[in-house]
C-alpha cells in the first residue's frame, strides 16, 4: 500500500502517529510526504530528518514536475535494531553493512542470508582452527568429518559435541554448549528461498519473522566472534 500526504506542514505530529501505528501492526504501507518546493526552510529540514529516521519518502513537487528526493521504505520492514559496528571485528563491518542495506532496500530474505553466509563461515574457520591445534576430544578425533564441504549443521554438532573443552582458555565459559546449539537453531533458515508473499497478510507475516531472525543472527554472529576472540582463536 502506498499513502501520500501532500502537505506545507511538513512532517507533523499526525503523520508520526500513523507511521509508529503501521510500524507497531507491521502493516506493509510506504508512505511518502509531497510538498511544493517553497516550503519553509526550517519545516523542510526537520522534515527531511524525520523522514529518515522513520522510513518515509519525500516527494518534492515544483509546478508540474514530481521528485524523488527520498525513497520509503515499507514500514513493516522499518524498526529494524541497530546493531554498533564496532562491536565487530574490521573485516566483518562492511559485509554487515551490506546485509543491513540489502534489507532495509526491499530484500529482506537476502539481507538474512548475508548474515547467515558470515555465521556459516565463522562456525567452519572455527573448526578449522579447533583441528590445528588438535583440540577434540578422544572421541571426536577418530570421526571423519570434512569441515568445509559437510552440512554446516553437521559440523555445528561435531564442534558442540567433540571440543575438548576443558583444554579451551576458558574452559568453555565462552564458547559454550548453549551458544552452539543456538547458532545450529538457525541453520535450517540458511536455504530457505524467499518465494514472493502473495497476499496481504503472508507479507506483513513474513516481514515480522524476518526481521526477528535477521536481529537474531546478528546477535549470535556477535556473541560467537566474542567467544572466538576470548577463547585466542584466530580465524
Amino acid at each position: 500500500m502506498v499513502c501520500v500526504d501532500v502537505t506545507d506542514a511538513g512532517y507533523t505530529t499526525t503523520l508520526d502517529d500513523f507511521v509508529l501505528s503501521c510500524q507497531e501492526f507491521g502493516l506493509p504501507v510506504r508512505m511518502i510526504v509531497a510538498a511544493q518546493s517553497t516550503i519553509n526552510a526550517n519545516l523542510y529540514r526537520e522534515m527531511v530528518q524525520n523522514c529518515k529516521k522513520r522510513s518515509v519518502g519525500i516527494f518534492q513537487i515544483e509546478n508540474d514536475h514530481i521528485s524523488v528526493l527520498l525513497t520509503p521504505l515499507s514500514q513493516s520492514l522499518a524498526g529494524l535494531r541497530k546493531h554498533d559496528p564496532e562491536s565487530f571485528p574490521p573485516k566483518y563491518r562492511q559485509s554487515l553493512s551490506l546485509a543491513r542495506e540489502t534489507y532495509l532496500g526491499g530484500d529482506p530474505s537476502k539481507g538474512c542470508g548475508h548474515v547467515y553466509d558470515e555465521l556459516e563461515s565463522a562456525t567452519r574457520k572455527l573448526a578449522e582452527a579447533i583441528d590445528r591445534k588438535g583440540m577434540w576430544t578422544k572421541d571426536g578425533q577418530g570421526i571423519n568429518i570434512n569441515l568445509q564441504m559437510d552440512s554446516w549443521s553437521k559440523v555445528l554438532t561435531h564442534v558442540n559435541n567433540n571440543i575438548a573443552r576443558s583444554k579451551l582458555k576458558n574452559k568453555g565459559r565462552t564458547l559454550t554448549k548453549s551458544l552452539l546449539s543456538q547458532i545450529q537453531g538457525v541453520t535450517p533458515f540458511r536455504n530457505e528461498s524467499g518465494h514472493k508473499p502473495k497476499t496481504k497478510r503472508q507479507l506483513v507475516n513474513r516481514d515480522k519473522r524476518l526481521r526477528t531472525r535477521f536481529e537474531t543472527a546478528v546477535d549470535l554472529l556477535e556473541d560467537l566472534l566474542e567467544a572466538i576472540k576470548q577463547e585466542g582463536f584466530k580465524i
